[in-house]
């Protein structure tokens, strides 16, 4: 219940405020209210249409802004609150009518915001169901935090909100990788980037190398597309498990084939430390293989290691497409130097 009226992400009363000056209406009026019967017909069909929707593993809707299961009942719920102001009007003084109206235009006018701005033009209260992890509809829970209400989404927020998921799911054993091998390739379907989506094998062998494991959790990165993945915040990261071994090279290669959308000058970290920069002249660069060299006695070895490609420069397609898109990655991988 507190999902389906309360909730920030699918909570009818967080989307339609307005509907609280009518619910509160007509209990203060309700021995007032004229047509009695058609009032108990309204709240009767309200409070089966609640109960069915609270009874239902469906309630949220699925993939949609707000409560789109209250649809229906829209114009029951206006009927409801022409009946509330009707009774309001007629045993009120002007102060009190004024202060309803107004609380009433108030919230309407939130109302409006929330479905008529956000929901009609904010692209990433699309893309706040799921395009990047966490999907609400496997994670129900993000239906509940008020820290990512999805009327608010952002860019900015979305990327936040999957790492988060990410290092969550990580910290506590959730998501299992396969150990890295220095001189494999982790491709853009070889990575995973929720623990319930699955791609085909990668194939390596443009690269020259074998079909290999899931090896890799890609955090910040969209799901892959064709022969890549797009970069989707400005800080988009690589984790893989590196196997034990006798000692780590003194210097090691970081092979990144990659393209780029428009001008870019990306910093790459390994484990927080900045070990080189890749350059992209732009507009729009295809794939291409770059390499930097570091000292391989940054890696942690028996343990978990972060890649991470900070895009400054990332931007939006075009003004439709509010994605902050910067790196096509095809594959990427480490290698000893010759």
């Amino acid at each position: 219940l507190y999902g389906i009226l309360l909730s920030p992400g699918r909570g009818l009363l967080v989307f339609s405020p307005f509907l609280v000056a009518v619910f509160l209406g007509g209990l203060l009026f309700w021995k007032r209210l004229e047509s009695r019967a058609l009032a108990v017909a309204v709240v009767a069909l309200v409070g089966l249409h609640l109960l069915g929707l609270a009874a239902s593993r469906i309630w949220s809707g699925g993939h949609a802004f707000g409560p789109r299961l209250w649809a229906e009942v829209i114009p029951v719920l206006v009927l409801l609150t022409a009946l509330v102001w009707k009774a309001v009007s007629a045993r009120t003084g002007p102060v009190w009518r004024g202060i309803g109206a107004s609380g009433y235009l108030v919230l309407g006018i939130m109302a409006i915001l929330i479905n008529g701005y956000e929901g009609l033009w904010n692209v990433n209260t699309l893309r706040w169901n799921g395009e990047m992890a966490p999907d609400v509809n496997r994670h129900r829970d993000y239906l509940f935090d008020w820290q990512y209400p999805q009327f608010l989404a952002t860019s900015q927020s979305l990327c936040d909100r999957n790492l988060q998921h990410m290092l969550d799911r990580l910290q506590h054993g959730s998501i299992e990788l396969a150990v890295y091998q220095v001189g494999d390739w982790i491709t853009c379907t070889s990575g995973i980037d929720d623990m319930e989506a699955t791609y085909p094998p990668p194939d390596v062998s443009a690269l020259g190398g074998e079909p290999g494991a899931r090896n890799a959790l890609f955090i910040g990165w969209l799901r892959p597309k064709e022969e890549f993945r797009w970069s989707a915040c400005v800080s988009s990261r690589v984790v893989f498990e590196l196997e034990e071994a006798e000692a780590p090279s003194p210097d090691l290669l970081l092979e990144i084939v990659t393209g780029s959308l428009g001008a870019q000058q990306v910093d790459v970290r390994l484990n927080g430390m900045l070990i080189g920069q890749v350059t992209f002249p732009g507009p729009e660069t295809p794939p291409v293989t770059q390499t930097i060299r570091f000292d391989g006695s940054l890696l942690r070895q028996n343990d978990r290691n972060e890649i991470e490609f900070n895009i400054p420069q990332a931007a939006s397609p075009d003004r439709g497409d509010d994605r902050t898109l910067g790196l096509a990655l095809r594959a990427l991988r480490l290698q000893a130097t010759e």
